[in-house]
């Protein structure tokens, strides 16, 4: 069964029944296209085509973590040289073999968890229409026997592998609501929170259940807790973060994708969960601070219109620079959180009314 997916871009579905060898099958397009040949204008023309296959491993994978896969497949057999098929082949991690560094890192974060060596960094997002709300973006700070602050973008990947990562996702969302608890028994006025989760939280079957008593617990006015999930994570666990979608929405809490935008399937996932914010993503900025063709504008304002029309608000995320914060304004994005405004800091006693109006 093809189908027209996007553009130059078909889907061919091949049912578990078929006689058809998927290889076979794509490897025959792949010929036939290559060895065809037209003619524009006078002009003799050749193409090639990239090709991506999935095969599905069990039933539990929805129809778009499949187009996700074997998207992601094509794109590889793309950076290969093209005229290529290209397998999507899972993630597998050796936790058989582990290597020094991660033993240290897993010692380390295991110490963390115990010894109390953990603590949360706060960094504004601030709005150019209001001064009024206040917003943070919330990182996680771990460290050392010593007092160093360790690298969390190491710790993450190591924390993913092993498991660990799920155990750090809860430690941050209970102390960020210990923080809002402690500031509104102070009479202090509150902020919004943007707190991300992990893959390993979105697929943890008890997660919402869990998080649904802390809160609970924990009564606070609604709005005040954004979960953050990336784009790639909410592609391929699509119905996981739908039905985490629902029970935000059910517990007065939001949610962001984050690292947003750019990919084939940006603007079809905003209109399938219409998430109350997009972060989009640095690269993304830095690109459209830089590009000189209209076809990245273009796309942007597109995405801009799309979340607006959906009541989706936009952050641009990560802005480091003045011509970054100049790119992203032509498309009527508000909301901006990066070093250009401030950096992470341990206190939110940031002045948002500087940067409103």
């Amino acid at each position: 069964m093809a189908a027209h997916f996007a553009s130059g871009v078909f889907t061919v579905y091949i049912p578990p029944n078929s006689p058809s060898d998927p290889l076979e099958l794509a490897e025959h397009f792949r010929t036939l296209v290559a060895s065809n040949s037209f003619q524009i204008t006078g002009k003799l023309f050749t193409t090639t085509c990239c090709i991506g296959i999935c095969r599905p491993s069990d039933n539990q994978e929805t129809a778009i973590q499949v187009l996700t896969h074997a998207d992601r497949a094509c794109e590889a057999a793309r950076q290969k040289g093209g005229n290529q098929v290209e397998i999507y082949m899972p993630p597998q991690e050796d936790r058989l073999t582990i290597s020094p560094q991660d033993e240290n890192f897993i010692r380390l974060i295991r110490e963390a968890l115990t010894k109390s060596r953990l603590s949360l960094l706060y960094q504004p997002i601030v709005s150019f229409e209001s001064g009024e709300e206040a917003r943070y973006k919330v990182y996680l700070n771990i460290v050392d026997e010593a007092g160093k602050p360790q690298p969390m973008d190491k710790l993450g990947v190591v924390a993913v592998r092993y498991g660990l990562m799920g155990a750090l996702d809860k430690w941050t969302l209970i102390r960020g609501l210990a923080v809002l608890n402690e500031r509104q028994k102070a009479g202090s006025k509150l902020p919004a929170l943007f707190i991300r989760i992990s893959r390993s939280s979105l697929v943890e079957k008890e997660f919402c259940d869990w998080f649904a008593k802390r809160l609970k617990d924990s009564p606070l006015p609604n709005g005040q807790l954004v979960l953050e999930v990336k784009e790639d994570n909410a592609e391929d666990c699509f119905e996981e973060t739908k039905y985490l979608r629902a029970r935000l929405r059910e517990l007065g809490c939001g949610l962001a994708l984050s690292h947003f935008g750019g990919k084939s399937n940006s603007e079809r996932l905003l209109k399938e969960l219409i998430p109350d914010y997009i972060k989009l993503d640095g690269s993304l900025i830095e690109r459209l601070a830089k590009a000189k063709d209209e076809n990245s504008r273009r796309s942007m304002a597109t995405l801009a219109q799309q979340a607006q029309e959906l009541k989706s608000r936009v952050v641009a995320a990560g802005v480091a620079t003045a011509p970054q914060m100049a790119s992203i304004w032509q498309f009527g994005v508000t909301l901006v959180q990066g070093s250009m405004i401030a950096e992470a800091s341990t206190e939110m006693d940031f002045d948002f009314r500087q940067y409103a109006g």
